[in-house]
Order: C-alpha cells, then sequence, then structure tokens
C-alpha cells in the first residue's frame, strides 16, 4: 500500500513539474488560459445575442462582425484543444518517467541480487572445497594409522618369535657349556657336587618372566657363570631351591635384583649393596612343583646378605 501511495504521488509530481516546464516554454500561464476562457466566453455570447437579433433584413457589416468574432472563436477553441493536450501529454510524460525509474531500479535489483547470489554460490563452494580438503586429509591419516598398524603387529609376532628362538638358543648353548665343563674337568664335578641324604641336585640360570624356572634348564652340575639357583630333588615332581653361594652366581644375581631375586626369594637381613653371598635365612628355602615342564614356585626362599 505504501509502495502505491509514493508511486501515485510520484506520478502527480512529475506530471506538475512537466506540465510547468511545457507553460513556461509556450508561454502560457493559469491566469493567460482563463483570460482566454474568458474572451472565448464573452466571444460566445456575443455571436448568440447577435443571431437572435439579426434575420433577414441583417446588413453586410454585420455579417462581417460576425465573420469576424467566429475566426476569434475557432482560434480560442484551438487553442484550449492544445491545452489539453499539453496536459495528457504531460500526464503520459510523467507516466513514462515513471515506467523508465522502476525499469532501471528493477535492473540494479536484479544486478545486486545475482551478485548476492554469486557471492553466496562462491562462498559455498570454497566451503565445500576446504570441507573436501579436510575429509580427504583425515582419510589420508586414518590409512597411515592402518598401516601403521599392520607394521607394529608385524613387528609384535617378530618380536613373539625372536624371544622364541632366544631362549631355544641359550638352551643350545647351556647344553653345550655343560658338555664342555664334563668333557674338561669330570672328575672335579663328581667331587663338587656329592649326594646328600641320596638326593639330586639341578642347577637353574636365570627364571622366566613368571618366575617358573624350564625343566629343559636344569643341569646335573654347576656351571661358572651360568647357574644361580641349586634345586635339591625330593621326589621327581618336588624340589627345594636356595641361591648358589659361589662369587659368579652372587654377582649376577645382584646385578639383576629385580627379576633374578625378588621374583623367587623374600629378602629378610643384611644389604644387597656390597654383599658376598646370599645365604637361606633360618632354613627356609624355597619349594617348586613340576608342571607341564615347568618348575612352578610354590614358596619363595628366605635370604639374607653377607
Amino acid at each position: 500500500m505504501i509502495k502505491i501511495l509514493k508511486s501515485v504521488l510520484t506520478i502527480f509530481i512529475c506530471f506538475f513539474i512537466i506540465q510547468t516546464a511545457l507553460g513556461h516554454k509556450t508561454g502560457s500561464t493559469p491566469e493567460s488560459n482563463q483570460g482566454n476562457k474568458d474572451s472565448t466566453a464573452k466571444i460566445l455570447a456575443g455571436t448568440s445575442s447577435r443571431s437572435n437579433t439579426t434575420n433577414s433584413g441583417a446588413t453586410l457589416d454585420s455579417a462581417m462582425v460576425w465573420g469576424q468574432n467566429g475566426d476569434d472563436a475557432k482560434k480560442m477553441i484551438v487553442e484550449n484543444h492544445n491545452h489539453y493536450i499539453k496536459y495528457g501529454s504531460s500526464f503520459i510524460s510523467g507516466c513514462i518517467l515513471i515506467l523508465l525509474i522502476w525499469f532501471l531500479k528493477s535492473r540494479i535489483q536484479q544486478r545486486e541480487k545475482r551478485r548476492q547470489r554469486q557471492s553466496n554460490i562462491g562462498s559455498d563452494s570454497n566451503s565445500r572445497l576446504r570441507d573436501e580438503q579436510m575429509q580427504s586429509k583425515m582419510n589420508g591419516l586414518k590409512r597411515e594409522k592402518q598401516e601403521m598398524q599392520i607394521r607394529i603387529d608385524k613387528l609384535e609376532d617378530i618380536k613373539q618369535k625372536s624371544i622364541v628362538t632366544i631362549d631355544e638358543l641359550n638352551g643350545k648353548i647351556d647344553d653345550l657349556q655343560a658338555a664342555q665343563y664334563v668333557a674338561s674337568e669330570p672328575a672335579a664335578i663328581s667331587e663338587s657336587e656329592p649326594l646328600q641324604n641320596s638326593s639330586k641336585y639341578l642347577y637353574f640360570p636365570s627364571p622366566l618372566s613368571d618366575g617358573s624356572f624350564r625343566k629343559i634348564d636344569g643341569k646335573p652340575q654347576f656351571l661358572e657363570g651360568a647357574s644361580i639357583y641349586r634345586f635339591s630333588l625330593i621326589s621327581d615332581t618336588e624340589a627345594k631351591f636356595e641361591f648358589c653361594d659361589e662369587s659368579s652366581s652372587v654377582s649376577m644375581a645382584l646385578n639383576n635384583r629385580s627379576d633374578l631375586i625378588l621374583s623367587v626369594a623374600e629378602e629378610m637381613e643384611g644389604a644387597s649393596a656390597g654383599a658376598k653371598k646370599i645365604l637361606t635365612y633360618k632354613g627356609m628355602p624355597g619349594e617348586a612343583l613340576l608342571e607341564d615342564n615347568r618348575w612352578i614356585v610354590i614358596h619363595k626362599a628366605q635370604i639374607k646378605y653377607v
């Protein structure tokens, strides 16, 4: 509604502006137009009165006057007609001007809308491009993570196989060392390991990570630099154990105290720093049972350092 009122008001303003311009151009004013109207009215009135008084006996002079007045009347009618034509043309010109203004305004608005739409499309395209780039980077990182996980799994398999291989090699090394020791000093071995109360002895190196001993690692003789524990066999499946008192055994145990001592023994007296021997505390050796080719520690040995 407000837009319609503005449009109508604009039309009237343009109409009066154009009418004023045309009036100044032709030299006519509202006062002169009014005078022309009054003159026309007087001429028509005089013509009417003369027509009523003139009859068949009119003279030649009255006819001449009548002809002159008729020409003036025609001239005034033509001028008034032209004046109305000017009003009409002014109105039409105002309407054309308004339509032209509306057309230009609509074109400008369409350009602005098109520019805004292109700007929005550009921003949407940039946003989609950024999203696609981020998604591509995330997918790449996920693929790298999967590849790294596959490599880690392969390395873990290789590590487990290496551990098994190392244990087997250690067992073979111990066997070779034992065979070499027996071949070089058979008499000394017999003298250093007398049987007590018909029991047998087995000498073991370091235990496994869970504190148990492999059956295959038990040797019937002491090996310098390898043997750390001495098992006294009570039966085929029961044994008591204690630390060997040789200096090489004590040195190896103290160098890896957490794995070689605390995993199978409880410290009761003395300090490990600077100790020369590891002795059984109050006659309380450790106890182990043979299960599935492994000696399982059921009671830890109680020890003291001297």
